[in-house]
């Protein structure tokens, strides 16, 4: 989370483009606070904006594109903490049997726009991040470029998700799809 005083709180989701928007927040308000922890919780994005009566702002991703860039995610930085071995069953947050609990990685979080209830205004990942910065009053990113762009490796295999993964994930998000749906 980032807090510019006076103006507004940008809360950024896991897998939102958080560490690029944050580095451009930096640069451009020498003023802004960032929060301890880089996703903060939703009580200290509450606390944030009550102590300064400000708004609060957040990115939202498509859901098949979020929750696969978490599953991507986790394959290359966890290998040994995923223990589903499709997409499905990560969908489905199905673990083999006594399978120990390891930090979430093996299956997806509740919620996948983790700011849903609290922001004040969303922004689609997938339009850029023109729309957000210009709301923000940044008209300079200081050569600051995103920092995880999608590799052929993640193209391909997120070219395997099939209709049935979509339909699955329709069905266990489905707050996370009426929320990007109202957006387009």
């Amino acid at each position: 989370m980032i807090v510019v005083p006076g103006k507004f709180v940008y809360a950024g989701s896991p897998r939102t483009g958080s560490h690029y928007i944050y580095a451009v927040l930096q640069a451009h308000f020498p003023n802004a606070v960032r929060s301890e922890q880089h996703h903060a919780s939703i009580g200290d994005v509450l606390n944030a904006k009550r102590a300064g009566g400000i708004p609060i702002y957040t990115v939202v991703r498509e859901p098949v594109e979020h929750l696969f860039s978490f599953y991507w995610n986790s394959l290359q930085k966890y290998p040994g903490r995923i223990v589903t071995t499709t997409f499905k069953e990560f969908i489905e947050g199905r673990r083999p049997p006594n399978a120990p609990y390891q930090k979430a990685t093996d299956f997806p979080p509740g919620a996948l726009c983790v700011y849903r209830n609290v922001a004040d205004e969303f922004f689609p990942f997938e339009d850029g991040f023109g729309t957000l910065m210009d709301k923000l009053g940044v008209d300079d990113t200081h050569g600051i470029k995103p920092t995880r762009l999608p590799t052929d490796e993640y193209i391909a295999a997120r070219k395997q998700v099939t209709v049935a993964d979509k339909r699955l994930l329709r069905k266990y998000f489905k707050r996370d799809y009426e929320l990007y749906k109202s957006m387009r």
